[in-house]
């Protein structure tokens, strides 16, 4: 079965399991993106559409592009169908380079092999207008022995990326 599939099986669960998790950082990035006043974001591997819907609410230009079929289900009719959900690789996108004055991406590249995350974050230079902001939420699994050691119960935190980000100013 490949990981596409697995993304169809997964796709009618997705946001009911992950709402809870997911629901400050999904604030967050909408208040990222109006701080820093983001007029146009493509959120890169954008599953069920969720974070699209949101940011254009705020009414914020915001495209999302995903490779699963399953996913872009759902979020081609989140987003009521208007052509805001593409289907397409991020390694490889659908766009002029340059086009985005954001680019969003949440919890995607953890899962894909070293060279894929390389390809995705080198698309995202690409797209990006000059000066243009990039908002990654994503976390690591530690290498070696911790890594295969078995995890504690799921806790839940806030993640600190978006204070860090702003210390920073990016």
């Amino acid at each position: 079965m490949t990981k596409e599939d697995d993304y169809i099986r997964l796709a009618a669960m997705y946001d009911p399991l992950t709402a809870p998790f997911l629901r400050d950082i999904r604030d967050d990035i909408c208040i990222l993106a109006q701080r820093y006043r983001i007029d146009s974001i493509l959120d890169m591997c954008c599953g069920t559409g969720y974070q699209v819907m949101l940011l254009r609410r705020k009414r914020i230009r915001a495209v999302g592009l995903d490779i699963s079929e399953g996913m872009l289900l759902i979020a081609r009719k989140k987003n009521r169908n208007r052509g805001v959900c593409i289907e397409g690789d991020a390694s490889h996108a659908p766009f002029r380079s340059g086009l985005f004055a954001g680019l969003v991406i949440t919890l995607a590249l953890h899962e894909k092999e070293r060279a894929v995350q390389h390809g995705i974050m080198e698309e995202a230079k690409r797209l990006l207008k000059q000066g243009g902001k990039i908002i990654l939420v994503d976390y690591t699994q530690p290498s070696g022995i911790r890594g295969k050691l078995p995890r504690s119960p799921l806790k839940v935190t806030r993640y600190p990326i978006f204070s860090m980000a702003e210390r920073r100013g990016v």
